[in-house]
C-alpha cells in the first residue's frame, strides 16, 4: 500500500532537511513524499538539493497559505492514504509501519491518529518513541475520542478518497483550518487511534515566549460553526455534532473580548451547554468568568 506523505513547506530552512530525512529513514518503504513549497523566501527548497531519492517529489507554487498547500499535496498524491508532516516536526523510524498496521486493521476509517510528544527542538536527537506495540483502536463515540485529545497534524493521516469527498482543508479559515477538517472527518467516518508515540512536535525557544491566543481562533472557526450552522445541517441528527460544537464554543468564549464582541458572546453563551463540559473545562470557564468580572470591577474603580 502506497502512503503519500504531504509536507507543506514555508521558510523552514533550518529544519526541513532533518524532517525529510526522518521520512526517508522509515522502516516501511512503500511511500512517496509530496513536498509543496508555498513560496518560501529563505531558500528552504534548495536545502534539499542533495537528496536524490526518487520518492521525494518537489513542487513549488506561489504563497497561498497552508490550507491550499495541503490541499494541493493531497491532489498531487498517488497513495490511498495521506500522512501529514509539518516541515519542522519529526517521526521516529516506525511511524509509517504502524500507520500501515492501522489501515490494515481498519480500512474503513477516515482518520488515523497516533499519540505525539512535544519536545524542545534542541533535544530532537534524543527523541525516543514507544517500543512496545499497543492495541489499535477504532472509535465512533467522540466523547471517548476526546479523552485521547490528540489533534497534532503531524500525527494524523487520512483516507484520500474520503478527505477529497469532504473537500479538504477550508481555505476561508486562516486559523483552526486543521481542526475544522479533522472534525468534519470525525463526524463522517470512524477514526482509528494508536496510543503509541512515534511523532515529535518540536518546540523552538521563541514559541515558549508566546502562546496560542484563542480569540484569533474564535474569530474564524467558531464563527463558521456557530454563526453558520448550515455547515453541519446534513448531520443535524448526529449527537456528536452537539458535543464537538460545544467544545469549540467553550474555547471561543475563553477568547472573545466580551466588551468588543457583545453579540458574538451573547450567541455563543446561548449555545454553550455548560453541563456537557468535563470538570476541567468547567473550572477553566468559571475561573475565566471570575477574571473577567474582577477586571471590569478594577477598571470601574479606577475610572471612579
Amino acid at each position: 500500500m502506497l502512503i503519500s506523505v504531504v509536507i507543506p513547506l514555508y521558510n523552514k530552512k533550518k529544519s526541513i532537511l532533518r524532517t525529510v530525512s526522518c521520512v526517508l529513514q522509515q522502516t516501511y518503504k512503500d511511500f512517496e513524499i509530496i513536498l509543496v513549497d508555498d513560496g518560501s523566501t529563505d531558500g528552504s527548497l534548495e536545502c534539499l538539493e542533495s537528496i536524490t531519492d526518487p520518492r521525494l517529489k518537489r513542487y513549488r507554487k506561489k504563497n497561498t497559505g497552508v490550507s491550499d498547500t495541503r490541499n494541493k499535496g493531497m491532489e498531487w498524491a498517488s497513495g490511498e492514504v495521506i500522512a501529514f508532516l509539518d516541515g519542522d516536526d519529526l517521526w521516529d523510524p516506525f511511524y509509517l509501519e504502524r500507520l500501515h498496521d492501522m489501515v490494515a486493521s481498519y480500512p474503513d476509517c477516515g482518520l488515523y491518529m497516533q499519540d505525539s510528544m512535544d519536545i524542545p527542538a534542541q533535544e530532537a536527537n534524543q527523541a525516543k518513541g514507544t517500543e512496545e506495540h499497543k492495541e489499535i483502536k477504532k472509535f465512533n463515540n467522540w466523547e471517548h475520542y476526546f479523552y485521547y485529545r490528540n489533534f497534532k497534524t503531524s500525527a494524523l493521516a487520512v483516507n484520500k478518497a474520503k478527505a477529497i469527498e469532504l473537500q479538504g482543508f477550508d481555505q476561508s479559515l486562516t486559523i483552526g483550518e486543521d481542526l475544522d477538517f479533522w472534525f468534519r472527518l470525525i463526524l463522517s467516518y470512524p477514526v482509528c487511534f494508536l496510543d503509541e508515540i512515534h511523532v515529535f512536535i518540536l518546540k523552538y525557544e521563541e514559541e515558549y515566549h508566546s502562546r496560542f491566543v484563542p480569540k484569533d481562533f474564535s474569530k474564524h472557526f467558531s464563527y463558521k460553526l456557530v454563526f453558520k450552522k448550515d455547515l453541519y445541517l446534513n448531520l443535524k441528527d448526529n449527537k456528536d455534532v452537539h458535543f464537538i460544537m460545544n467544545k469549540i464554543i467553550f474555547y471561543a468564549l475563553l477568547g472573545f473580548d466580551k466588551d468588543k464582541n457583545t453579540e458574538a458572546v451573547r450567541i455563543l453563551s446561548k449555545n454553550l451547554s455548560f453541563g456537557r463540559l468535563n470538570w476541567k473545562d468547567k473550572i477553566k470557564y468559571i475561573l475565566h468568568q471570575c477574571t473577567v468580572h474582577r477586571t471590569k470591577c478594577s477598571i470601574a474603580k479606577r475610572v471612579a
